[in-house]
């Protein structure tokens, strides 16, 4: 790894389950799931996954909106996933859905776009399993 790429420092604790990580300095528990021993009370990797994409969608979008003169007033967000009932290793499917404020349709759908062009983690994913992504304005 080059100097720049980030690095996730994570560690075991004394509770089954449940990980300490530390990104740029900030500390953050994941658990696994109870259903798989964990205390299952906060994040797990699955989420912190969904997280990830929306963190890098709204990243880019406000970016790209500001470069463009159309910044949104506001993104909201959901992050969702299907397993597959026959690969139960895998994603059947990921579906995101934004809400862009204060700009017109035509205009959220270009920072969605932008963001999908440009998101390395959305677009590892999406390379491999089939993604859905609906845009609503208010």
């Amino acid at each position: 790894m080059s100097g720049t790429d980030p690095i996730v420092h994570a560690s075991t604790t004394q509770t089954q389950g449940r990980f300490v990580m530390t990104a740029l300095g900030h500390p953050f528990v994941a658990d696994q799931a109870a259903k798989h021993g964990g205390p299952g009370q906060a994040p797990g990797a699955a989420e912190l996954f969904l997280a990830s994409l929306l963190a890098c969608a709204f990243g880019i979008m406000q970016r790209t909106g500001r470069e463009r003169g159309t910044p949104p007033a506001r993104i909201e967000g959901e992050a969702s996933y299907t397993i597959d009932p026959e690969d139960r290793t895998r994603f059947a499917v990921i579906r995101l859905a934004f809400r862009v404020h204060g700009l017109a349709q035509a205009e959220a759908e270009a920072l969605v776009a932008a963001f999908a062009a440009q998101c390395p983690i959305y677009n590892t994913a999406a390379r491999t399993t089939p993604t859905e992504i609906a845009t609503t304005v208010s």
